[in-house]
């Protein structure tokens, strides 16, 4: 996901409007625009104050955390409660394998199966 999608996520799940942004920072409404839509770049410090106004940390704002359904953010959970470094290894080789397999071209993923 690029800024500017990241930006669209988080205008919409704040419900956030451009044009509260613009007046904010007294910038024109259409340089929101066109930073939300990839048309024009954003500084590291307007990139900042947009996630002010919305009420965004960077921090948040580069997670992916928000991103992951509730299934997904229950297996990194369990992922980062395992301390024991042997379990942790084998759990990322099975996720590898599982990679690969899905990977493989359709007749040999069937003859792995049977």
């Amino acid at each position: 996901m690029d800024i500017a999608e990241r930006l669209r996520y988080f205008r919409d799940k704040t419900g956030t409007l451009g044009k509260t942004i613009a007046i904010s920072m007294g910038v024109e409404e259409s340089f929101i625009s066109g930073v939300f839509t990839g048309k024009k770049k954003c500084s590291t410090e307007n990139l900042e104050k947009i996630c002010n106004v919305m009420g965004v940390s960077l921090q948040e704002f580069y997670s992916n955390d928000d991103l992951l359904t509730a299934e997904e953010r229950a297996l990194v959970d369990n992922f980062r409660a395992i301390k024991n470094p042997e379990a942790r290894k084998r759990i990322t080789s099975l996720a590898e394998i599982e990679q690969y397999r899905q990977n493989l071209p359709l007749d040999v993923q069937k003859e792995s199966n049977s």
